[in-house]
């Protein structure tokens, strides 16, 4: 478990390199004892760490090999935190049906376990995929139910992202001064959390959604 928490920092830190001999070390260990739900943990990891670099097979090949695992553990949070990943390098790659498909297994799980959280981010993601389809009133009503449930659970983070997604949708049908006060939602909260990724972000968008908006 030290190896994988230190996995987790290198990787945030962006040393893959280090991460990933961190969690072989780690998978090697938990084969000794026997730890499977450890062990498909770290496939999880080292598939983000592929799909980071670029390397979309592998990716899915760890990701799939986890999936097994939880399988046969019967773990089904395990199994939508999978499917939700697998969704993310489908739609990473453009196949957004096979993506939507993915994060509507892992919606279903979610729902039947009642994960709240696991819910707000599947259906934040299901929204996307009909924002990037082009079908924007299905896109605002699955991030409205996503922003429901984040506002519910007190989870700033999503809402300032369902706030970005909703300002997108705005823009792209021109509604500009709407765009406006969904972009400065989101950027009060990001200010308020001290995240700045979040607050360039806000500005990145509004420029890049919003180019007759009038903004210089």
């Amino acid at each position: 478990m030290i190896r994988y928490q230190l996995g987790v920092t290198a990787s945030l830190q962006g040393d893959y390199e280090e991460a990933k001999r961190l969690y072989q070390q780690g998978l090697e260990i938990g084969e000794r004892l026997g730890d499977q739900r450890g062990h498909a943990c770290i496939l999880q990891e080292l598939g983000n760490i592929a799909q980071l670099q670029g390397n979309y097979e592998g990716a899915q090949r760890l990701y799939q090999q986890s999936q097994k695992v939880y399988e046969r553990l019967d773990d089904q949070s395990g199994r939508a935190g999978t499917l939700h990943n697998l969704g993310n390098l489908a739609q990473e790659q453009g196949d957004y049906e096979e993506a939507k498909r993915l994060y509507q297994q892992s919606l279903e799980i979610d729902e039947r376990l009642g994960d709240q959280r696991g819910r707000a981010i599947s259906l934040h993601q299901l929204g996307m995929m009909a924002r990037l389809q082009g079908d924007y009133e299905e896109a605002r009503r699955l991030y409205q139910q996503s922003l429901e449930i984040d506002e519910q659970l007190g989870d700033q983070d999503g809402r300032a992202a369902t706030l970005h997604e909703l300002g997108v949708i705005a823009c792209l049908q021109r509604d500009y001064e709407k765009a406006k006060r969904l972009y400065q939602q989101g950027l009060e909260i990001d200010e308020q959390l001290g995240n700045q990724r979040g607050r360039g972000e806000h500005y990145a968008r509004f420029r890049n959604h919003c180019p007759g908006s009038g903004e210089q």
